[in-house]
């Protein structure tokens, strides 16, 4: 009887051991995984809000951006961009959308020990670890503009601004960082015919 009570307490001790050892293993694994997933949710909330909030207080900041100036014939010969209001409209946004991630509280995101365990019974319960956002350097913005394909003899030309925020993301196992871009369309156009030339400025 002794040599089996020897022999389970064997077995249960490298049991645990096997257990402790796995979970130090996937636990932060599945902690990191589930925590990426809910900054990448919250970062793309923040951006959009901050971008809505500023477009809507700002009524009508982004008309008149292009202007496409036609030809005899009546079709766009080439499309003027009016770059000082553009890069006023990307600084403003931009700051905006710094402030919103500077005042972002991130205690509300968190990690259920459930979640981070990998039992489906136990999703979305027990207590949360903490994760934690550190902004990184700026919020950046960049004007991007370009021609597509928008049918037979139409092209289809976007101005867009996108923006970019950078973070650390800190869990009790592991530090990150997290990268997300949002494309804001600042103005498009349909042209029909040839492709026009673009003019980065405005006259008067």
């Amino acid at each position: 009887m002794k040599k089996i009570a020897i022999v389970l307490t064997v077995i249960a001790v490298i049991a645990v051991a096997a257990g402790v050892r796995r979970f130090s293993v996937y636990f932060p694994s599945v902690s990191d995984e589930y925590a990426e997933q809910d900054v990448k949710a919250a970062l793309s909330e923040l951006l959009n809000l901050s971008l809505l909030r500023a477009l809507t207080e700002q009524s009508g900041i982004l008309d008149g951006i292009i202007t496409a100036e036609r030809g005899a014939d009546g079709r766009i010969s080439y499309i003027t961009v009016d770059t000082e209001r553009l890069n006023i409209i990307r600084s403003v946004l931009t700051l905006e959308v710094y402030r919103a991630l500077k005042e972002y509280d991130s205690s509300v995101l968190g990690i259920p020990v459930g979640n981070a365990l990998g039992i489906r019974l136990l999703s979305g319960k027990g207590p949360k670890i903490p994760v934690t956002i550190i902004p990184l350097g700026s919020v950046t913005g960049e004007i991007k503009s370009s021609f597509s394909s928008a049918g037979i003899n139409q092209t289809k030309y976007e101005l867009n601004i996108e923006f970019s925020i950078s973070v650390n993301v800190l869990t009790p196992f592991t530090r990150a960082t997290q990268e997300l871009k949002s494309v804001l369309c600042v103005a498009q156009t349909v042209i029909i015919g040839e492709t026009p030339g673009i003019i980065w400025g405005q006259d008067g």
